[in-house]
This record gives C-alpha cells, sequence and structure tokens, in this order.
C-alpha cells in the first residue's frame, strides 16, 4: 500500500511529533510518502488551495490519499489498521476512521458522518482513483465537503469503516 499524506504546514514547529507519528507505517508495509506545503502566513484558508496544488502531484490511480492537519497525529496502530481493511477489502477506495481528541469523545464514523461539518479531513483515506477531479473549496469546510462528495460518488461496498479511535484530533494544539 502506498499512502501520500498531505499537509499544509502553518505550524512548523509540530513536524518532529508529526513524523515521530509516522513511524509505524514501517512496520505496517506501509510505504509513506509524505508532501506538504508551506502556509505559515495562513493566506489560504485551512490550508486548502496548498492541499489541492499537493494532491495534483498524485497521479498513480491505485495510491492512497491522506489530508493530515499540521495539528493531528497518527494512533500507532493507524497504518496496521489501514493496512488490514485494504487487504480484506479489496475493492475500497475510502476508509472512514473514528478520531479522537484530547478533549472530546470519539469522533465514530459511519456512512452518516461523512457530511460537510460532521468529519474531519484526517478520518478519510481515499484511494486516488476515487478522488478524480474532486477538489478542495477555499473554504473552512472544504475538506469535509471533499470527502462528501467523494463519498457520494462511491457505492456503500467501496467504503470500509475502522471504528478504533486511530486518528489524533488537534493533538499538537497549545491546551
Amino acid at each position: 500500500m502506498i499512502l501520500h499524506i498531505l499537509t499544509a504546514m502553518t505550524r512548523p514547529q509540530n513536524l518532529p511529533k508529526m513524523a515521530e507519528s509516522l513511524i509505524p507505517a514501517a512496520a505496517a508495509a506501509v510505504e509513506l510518502t509524505w508532501h506538504f506545503g508551506y502556509d505559515v502566513d495562513r493566506k489560504h484558508i485551512a490550508g486548502q488551495a496548498v492541499k489541492n496544488r499537493l494532491l495534483d502531484t498524485i497521479t498513480a490511480p491505485d495510491d492512497w490519499v491522506w489530508i493530515l492537519d499540521d495539528d493531528n497525529t497518527a494512533h500507532p496502530d493507524f497504518f496496521r489498521r489501514l493496512a488490514e481493511t485494504v487487504a480484506a477489502n479489496p475493492s475500497v477506495r475510502m476508509i472512514a476512521c473514528t478520531q479522537i481528541a484530547p478533549s472530546e469523545p470519539c469522533r465514530s464514523v459511519s456512512r452518516d458522518s461523512l457530511k460537510a461539518c460532521r468529519i474531519d479531513a484526517a478520518q478519510a483515506v481515499i484511494r486516488r482513483d476515487a478522488v478524480g477531479q474532486h477538489r478542495l473549496r477555499e473554504i473552512y469546510a472544504g475538506d469535509s465537503q471533499w470527502i462528501e462528495k467523494i463519498a457520494d460518488s462511491l457505492q456503500p461496498d467501496e467504503i470500509a469503516y475502522i471504528h478504533e479511535d486511530v486518528v489524533h484530533y488537534n493533538w499538537l494544539r497549545p491546551e
């Protein structure tokens, strides 16, 4: 499995902790390519234009795409669970993952949660061919709208769900 991670970087000080959370990928036989673009002046709403530019560099249809904002991290089991899910469901084109925040309950996933303002970008891992020409709108909820549009274009059996909390939301924000 080849996974492209897209990060619009506004908090470069978080890069070491983010990188540390990616180490378990090797044990799960997930090959990572981390693409990041800097937006430290925050000229783009939620980094959507930066994410689109990074997305346009990925062309292999069977590769996977994951948006990891620069305040989120991967749980140590994230990559293992991704690899298991893909192996068990060869026709899957989107994987929706439960997410945990430092001071909030888990954000669980279901077909109903794949909607604008109900899912965080890091909760969806999407095969590049499913992304197609869909791009993130440059609005605050552009990433969740993007996920919703892609999910709506897929058949139910092309979406898999990981119900364990394998993505950390706002893990690197100061308290």
